[in-house]
């Protein structure tokens, strides 16, 4: 018997304890796009990297933007800058809604916006994390990774390394255990 899919959209992935060593080590990747044929979406706290929008694209940001934190969201694509936003943008340079969230990879039109510019409705990530079609189902049923839910405070905060620990815990039991881990068991 054929499984019903079940989309993950506007859901977190967690590391379920067992991707030490990889890229995806105490990640929390909030899934953008889930169907039949795969899944992207963006690592929320990927601890190793993160840089400014002027120190990747140089002059061509408007001077209220040159600071923002640009954080690592995935091993593909990673010449990409896409933006997590709750500002309304026109439906051509949206690339995925979710909910009240929009993912763009159009910057102009993030630069471009006259009003409602604050770091706490706006992200940017490089790069993102993906699944070809049955790939993240395959990995959910070997436990790889545990489905939780996501809010607003925890897509758009700016300094949220410590997402996958905090949610952790709240699961209890042997998870709680688990994120007392440190970063790199070589760390330990």
């Amino acid at each position: 018997m054929k499984k019903k899919f079940i989309s993950l959209e506007g859901r977190i992935l967690l590391d379920s304890g067992i991707l030490d060593g990889s890229f995806f080590n105490q990640t929390a990747v909030l899934i953008c796009h889930h169907d039949s044929e795969g899944a992207w979406g963006f690592v929320l706290n990927y601890q190793e990297a993160s840089f400014t929008l002027s120190e990747l694209l140089g002059e061509l940001v408007p001077d209220k933007f040159s600071d923002m934190q640009v954080k690592v969201g995935g091993p593909i694509g990673t010449k990409t800058i896409f933006c997590l936003t709750e500002i309304k943008l026109s439906s051509e340079d949206v690339v995925k809604n979710i909910g009240e969230i929009n993912v763009t990879g159009s910057l102009n039109e993030i630069f471009n916006q006259e009003e409602g510019i604050e770091e706490e409705n706006l992200t940017f990530y490089l790069g993102y994390a993906g699944w070809s079609a049955g790939q993240l189902e395959e990995e959910l049923e070997r436990s790889i990774w545990i489905v939780s839910s996501a809010s607003k405070k925890e897509i758009f905060e700016s300094d949220n390394h410590n997402l996958w620990k905090k949610k952790m815990r709240k699961l209890g039991g042997n998870y709680s255990l688990i994120s007392y881990s440190p970063h790199r068991l070589s760390d330990n």
